[in-house]
């Protein structure tokens, strides 16, 4: 692995890892099945997604499954972020207080989420390099 190879791959592995630690202090495996899937998800992207982007083999199926996994939390928060404004949730509001209104819609999971998508872009694009 090339130096920028590595340091993009280890960016994606410290991403995986703080969602993995969030997650499972937000969805305990003591609860619900429901609970659980997103504590499963983040523990195949930290595994398996970083596994396969290890090799150039198999980048490009490490490109699927993060991409996969990463819009996939982009719905699954944002429409939890709208149910939350919508229901009342939030108990402060965008002109009150716009940093606590963004924290409380999820709007911070969702940019984490997206910057783990183009780490995930940007590794594949260093994994195959064009030719000159």
């Amino acid at each position: 692995m090339n130096e920028q190879r590595i340091q993009l791959w280890l960016a994606l592995v410290a991403l995986a890892l703080g969602g993995m630690i969030v997650h499972y202090k937000l969805h305990p495996l003591e609860a619900e099945l429901t609970h659980v899937w997103p504590f499963a998800f983040s523990v195949a992207d930290l595994l398996v997604v970083s596994l396969l982007f290890a090799f150039k083999s198999t980048a490009v199926w490490g490109l699927l499954l993060n991409s996969f996994l990463a819009m996939l939390g982009i719905i699954m928060m944002t429409d939890l972020g709208v149910m939350s404004v919508v229901n009342g949730w939030v108990k402060v509001g965008f002109f009150q207080n716009p940093i606590a209104w963004m924290g409380d819609t999820m709007v911070s999971s969702v940019a984490t989420t997206f910057t783990d998508f183009l780490a995930g872009l940007a590794l594949y694009s260093v994994t195959i390099g064009k030719k000159k």
